[in-house]
């Protein structure tokens, strides 16, 4: 396991989306970072320990961290409209 890895896929999805999609919360940021992590640390222990995945371990918890997020967001309440004006969020695709 790279440490440097696993942590970047935690904290890539929250990125990205807290950058580009204007539902993206602190909750849903925060569920995708703790999914994304235990994700890939539970397959990244399966692959190496048990059986090989069809796919790289991190495959799947990004896949999970972009689920999490998405619900994440989605069940709670969204930022303020004022707090995306002033971060700009969703700006490329704002019209």
């Amino acid at each position: 396991f790279s440490v440097l890895g696993l942590l970047t896929l935690a904290i890539v999805v929250p990125i990205l989306f807290g950058l580009y999609w204007k539902k993206a919360n602190r909750q849903g940021a925060l569920w995708s970072m703790v999914s994304g992590y235990v994700t890939a640390l539970l397959f990244g222990a399966y692959a190496k320990f048990v059986a090989p995945l069809p796919f790289h371990f991190s495959f799947y918890a990004f896949l999970i961290s972009i689920a999490a997020i998405l619900i994440g967001s989605l069940v709670t309440r969204p930022p303020s409209e004022e707090l995306l004006k002033e971060s700009g969020t969703g700006l490329f695709i704002r019209r």
